[in-house]
């Protein structure tokens, strides 16, 4: 082959490959342009109709998107802020109940995945604890699964049956994780259930020792 042929076939595959670096450039661009786009703004928390926050965590292109530690921010201030405001409490309520069968359980399957994404994370850093952590730890997941189970018992009226009762979340988690989650999980929910109980005999005796 003439070196003129060499170079010109040389120059062709170099055009061609540029050409093929310049369209993938491209649809880079386009598909995280096209996702920009397409998600959903992050509403605040405080003072947002429930409608637009059940939405955003329904919706595929809105929670979904942020990353795993803004999702548990998100949901943690938002269940805060429910815990501390009657008015907002009430409206969510509200609002669940006027929504359609199909929107409802689009809701209450975002939140319960979501909640399990949050018990395997606790679950993974109780693993890898010391005792002395882990204690602490318990004692203060203890207390919030306890503020937490009276509002979640009046949510899962509304949902009815399929909503998994605060007694039956361990069971529900069980059945939507994998062997190996599970092995995880286990040590962890047994170790919040012992603390929670231990918490409530305390109780009862400060309750009978004050009122012999």
């Amino acid at each position: 082959m003439m070196v003129e042929e060499i170079n010109a076939s040389v120059k062709k595959n170099r055009n061609w490959a540029v050409l093929g670096i310049g369209v993938g450039i491209v649809l880079i661009v386009a598909y995280f342009g096209f996702e920009m786009i397409m998600s959903v703004e992050r509403p605040p928390v405080q003072g947002t109709n429930p409608k637009v926050i059940v939405s955003y965590i329904s919706n595929p292109r809105g929670l979904e998107k942020l990353a795993e530690i803004e999702q548990r921010q998100f949901l943690e201030e938002w269940q805060s802020y429910l815990m501390s405001d009657a008015e907002a409490k009430d409206a969510l309520k509200a609002h669940l109940k006027d929504l359609t069968s199909a929107d409802r359980k689009a809701f209450l399957n975002s939140m319960l995945m979501k909640v399990k994404g949050i018990v395997m994370d606790d679950a993974r850093q109780f693993e890898r604890m010391t005792s002395a952590d882990r204690n602490k730890f318990m004692q203060k997941k203890a207390v919030e699964f306890e503020s937490q189970s009276a509002f979640i018992k009046e949510l899962a009226l509304l949902f009815g049956s399929e909503a998994p009762s605060p007694e039956r979340f361990q069971s529900w988690v069980f059945e939507k994780t994998t062997p190996k989650e599970r092995e995880i999980a286990t040590p962890y929910l047994e170790a919040v259930h012992n603390v929670i109980d231990q918490l409530r005999t305390q109780r009862r005796n400060q309750s009978v020792a004050a009122n012999p």
